[in-house]
Formats: structure tokens, C-alpha cells, sequence
């Protein structure tokens, strides 16, 4: 079964990354960084304004997380689940089960969600360290710490995206649907406070609570927080799946 899921997760990385859309996130996760790196260094130089480069490399992690990342995973999700069944694809697949495809699927999409973090990570602390002319290597390890944290929050959305694109059969209904939906679950929390943490978006800043003084029973109540999310969605995902019929 491991063997399966493997080869079928290549397969699945290999149908994505071959799609012009998927590389443009590529392009954004190397060069972005390095834009808001050397924009920041302009605003310093002109402005007469300090900003710790801690800050920076904070700010460009939270702006992947926060709308980059989640919009790559709805779009994935949508090709490979609504967009194949759409094409009559979906399940016109390898000597592999439902199970081993769904789990596939899902892993193909994290697995590319972690290379663009690890991108984004590379090229701003290679940017960072161009500019201040030095590597200061607690900030090195914070951000490094922060991107691994980050993916906890991103493996919930991930599940719910791969739930939700599979109520629709087009794949461009399905994207449309769940940005409406991810803007919903950002903006609802600012007119009603109490629902902040009914959402997985809001510990997609996740990872600065982990700095400074970190609240052991917050952090608990958080990853188990996620982590139910995620098993019921992915759960519910892949009911879904099994039972679904070309």
C-alpha cells in the first residue's frame, strides 16, 4: 500500500506541477520574497525607517500562509477532484483503491504546499541575508521553526479543500465556491469575535505563538483543534470519494 500511495502521490505531483497555473505559484514563492525584501529596504532607506529583519522574514511567511497558500491548495484541489471527475478521469486510474487515490491526492498537495513554503523560506533568508550583508542565525532558525509550524493549519485547509471540491463537478464552480468560502471564514470572525476560532483560518498565524512566551495549554488546545478538523474532513472527503459514481 505504501509503495501505491507513493508512486500514485508522483503521478498526481507530476499532472499538477504540469499545469502553467501551478508553476506561476513557483515563480511567486521564489521571487516574491525577494521583491518584499528588497521593497522593504527601499522604504528603509527613504523613509529613514528601521525595520528588524525578523519582521520582514515574519511578514513574508504570514502573506504565503495567509493568502498564497491556501488559494494554491483550493485550485489543486479543485483540478484534481472536481476538474477529473468533470473529465470522467477521477477514478480511470492506476491498479490502485479509492483510498490509496484520495490519500494520493491529498499528499500531492501538501507535498507541493511544503516546497513553496521551503521556497519562500530560502529565498527570503538568502535575500535577507544579501541586503543586511549578514545571517543572523537565531532569526534564521525562528523563520525555520515558523514554516514548520505553519503546516499544521495548512494540512486543515488542505482537508477541507479536498472535501468541498468534491460537492461540485466543475472545477472552476469549486474554486470560485471555496474562495468565497475561505473569504467568509476570514472576514466573519472581525463582525462576530466569538467565531474567531471556529475556523482553521484563524491559526494560520499559528506560528507566532510559538515565540517568546508560549502558552502550553493554548498551543494543546490548538493542535487538537486541527487535528479534529482535519479528521473530519478528511474523513467526510473521503466518504464522499468512495461512494462517488462516474
Amino acid at each position: 500500500m505504501r509503495q501505491a500511495i507513493m508512486i500514485n502521490t508522483m503521478n498526481e505531483i507530476e499532472k499538477l506541477t504540469a499545469k502553467p497555473g501551478v508553476k506561476l505559484y513557483f515563480w511567486l514563492a521564489a521571487l516574491g520574497p525577494v521583491l518584499m525584501v528588497f521593497l522593504a529596504e527601499k522604504i528603509q532607506t527613504n523613509d529613514m525607517i528601521t525595520l528588524p529583519a525578523l519582521n520582514v522574514s515574519f511578514s513574508i511567511l504570514h502573506a504565503f500562509i495567509l493568502l498564497v497558500l491556501p488559494l494554491f491548495s483550493f485550485m489543486a484541489a479543485s483540478d484534481l477532484f472536481a476538474g477529473e471527475w468533470d473529465k470522467g478521469s477521477l477514478f480511470h486510474a492506476r491498479p490502485v483503491n479509492r483510498l490509496e487515490l484520495f490519500l494520493s491526492k491529498n499528499t500531492a498537495i501538501g507535498l507541493l504546499c511544503i516546497s513553496q513554503l521551503v521556497i519562500v523560506w530560502l529565498s527570503g533568508t538568502i535575500s535577507l541575508a544579501v541586503v543586511e550583508r549578514e545571517v543572523i542565525w537565531s532569526e534564521t532558525g525562528s523563520t525555520l521553526l515558523s514554516m514548520f509550524i505553519s503546516i499544521f493549519p495548512l494540512v486543515a485547509i488542505i482537508c477541507f479543500a479536498s472535501f468541498l471540491s468534491q460537492c461540485f463537478k466543475h472545477s472552476s464552480t469549486a474554486l470560485s465556491f471555496m474562495i468565497f468560502g475561505y473569504l467568509i471564514m476570514v472576514g466573519l470572525p472581525f463582525l462576530f469575535p466569538q467565531a474567531t476560532n471556529l475556523f482553521p483560518t484563524a491559526y494560520l498565524d499559528w506560528h507566532l505563538q510559538w515565540h517568546g512566551n508560549v502558552n502550553i495549554s493554548w498551543i494543546s488546545m490548538s493542535f487538537l483543534y486541527l487535528f479534529s478538523f482535519s479528521s473530519l474532513f478528511f474523513t467526510s472527503g473521503y466518504y464522499i470519494f468512495k461512494t462517488k459514481e462516474l
